[in-house]
């Protein structure tokens, strides 16, 4: 469809529409520097077995570097949730920020809480940040590689 466009368009057949913005004038979300945030989700998958693993993925926003993934078998919580960023803050150092989304294991500031999570992070220096409730884009770069790297065959 665009190539007919683009060929209508070269021989003055059809006018560009100018409400369209240009792909060049979008700006991606992204950290320009390494250790400035961290982004950690976790989400289930069922293994051949049956048993399910509760998958931690923890990402650097700029570079996209694992910094820490880690499986349990327990349900997310905030336990195994607070392990994964303390091995990959003894690894790698501490990030300013932490994204994640709105899951009780991760955020409990949203209803009024502060938990485990919130609090090792103050210890760290690192600010806890989450995505709006119900908006899993704030999130993108784990979300999507939750359905590449993890979705079974």
């Amino acid at each position: 469809m665009a190539t007919i466009a683009r060929l209508l368009a070269s021989v003055g057949q059809v006018e560009a529409s100018p409400k369209k913005r240009p792909k060049s004038s979008y700006i991606p979300f992204a950290r320009s520097t390494a250790m400035s945030l961290w982004q950690l989700d976790a989400f289930e998958y069922r293994l051949i077995s049956g048993t399910t693993a509760t998958i931690y993925q923890l990402l650097d926003d700029a570079t996209r570097f694992d910094m820490g993934t880690s499986a349990y078998t327990r349900h997310e919580n905030s336990a195994d949730a607070k392990e994964v960023l303390q091995h990959a803050i003894a690894a790698h150092g501490a990030p300013r920020e932490l994204l994640s989304d709105n899951s009780s294991a991760f955020n409990q500031q949203r209803p009024g809480a502060i938990g485990s999570v919130e609090i090792f992070l103050a210890s760290k220096g690192t600010m806890p940040i989450s995505g709006l409730p119900g908006r899993p884009t704030t999130q993108g770069k784990n979300e999507r590689s939750h359905q590449i790297s993890m979705t079974p065959e």
